[in-house]
């Protein structure tokens, strides 16, 4: 990510395995017929030749980091997928402790002294205050937040929870960080800028070939889509236009290319 554009630096495919996708179907109609959990089919045993996404991430950041390694990290930001102790901790270890910014869900447990309760729960208790926040750098919003370093049960460890709330959300999100020695309006502010991931994903999406139409469907095709893709924004971001839109501050020119053509 620029102040002008976002730049891909590591693509990998998730595929799966067909035993699990099998088993997902088939227990999703026996829990709808109201099948208990004793009568319904085990889940299957991971299979090493489908890595899972949490593992993929984390090859992906393994990658990155021996293929630039003057390259400094100060923090790594994931939405709430990968907001679980193994992607922390992993992600925080490969590059020495470094701050990994997640979220976690409103019923996930927390550890009050002795006593159990839902992260929703205890900030309901908690309430937050008005922050003033300034999105990606840009925008100043303000934003109900509260904070507190909590012990997270599946983490087994501590974490600094944020709850934060937008003016036009009804409900709170709930953030994790590793390194609780970060200022809350930091952590909030830092992880604004994983936004910009998603704007990136939005795009390909929307213009590059990801639809349900696309001519090329599986992991082939979607190779071919991803090298396509990269070799015309790469072109894109070099023309005088585009210059001209970078330069000013303006929208940046996307472009909509069939991909049938290049089969």
């Amino acid at each position: 990510m620029t102040p002008k554009i976002s730049i891909p630096v590591g693509v990998v495919f998730y595929q799966p395995a067909p035993e699990i996708s099998a088993w997902y179907k088939t227990d999703k109609a026996l829990k709808k017929q109201g099948g208990p959990p004793k009568q319904r089919p085990r889940k299957p045993a991971p299979n090493p030749q489908y890595p899972t996404k949490e593992q993929l991430a984390l090859r992906l950041l393994a990658s990155f980091k021996a293929q630039q390694p003057e390259v400094r990290i100060h923090a790594v930001m994931a939405d709430a997928l990968y907001g679980t102790a193994t992607f922390v901790d992993g992600a925080s270890a490969l590059f020495q402790g470094v701050q990994v910014l997640s979220q976690i869900r409103s019923n996930q447990n927390i550890r009050i002294g002795q006593r159990h309760q839902h992260v929703a729960d205890y900030f309901a208790t908690h309430p937050g205050t008005p922050y003033s926040i300034r999105i990606r750098g840009g925008v100043e919003v303000v934003a109900m937040v509260g904070s507190a370093r909590l012990y997270v049960c599946a983490h087994k460890t501590k974490r600094f929870i944020v709850a934060i709330k937008y003016a036009e959300e009804e409900t709170y999100r709930y953030l994790i960080a590793s390194d609780l020695s970060w200022r809350t309006l930091d952590i909030v502010q830092g992880h604004t800028l994983r936004w910009l991931v998603e704007v990136f994903i939005q795009d390909w999406k929307s213009y590059e070939g990801w639809s349900p139409l696309t001519k090329q469907p599986g992991a082939e095709g979607a190779r071919h889509s991803v090298i396509l893709s990269l070799l015309v924004d790469h072109i894109l971001f070099l023309h005088p236009d585009q210059q001209r839109q970078l330069k000013n501050n303006l929208p940046a020119y996307t472009y909509w290319l069939p991909l049938s053509r290049f089969r």
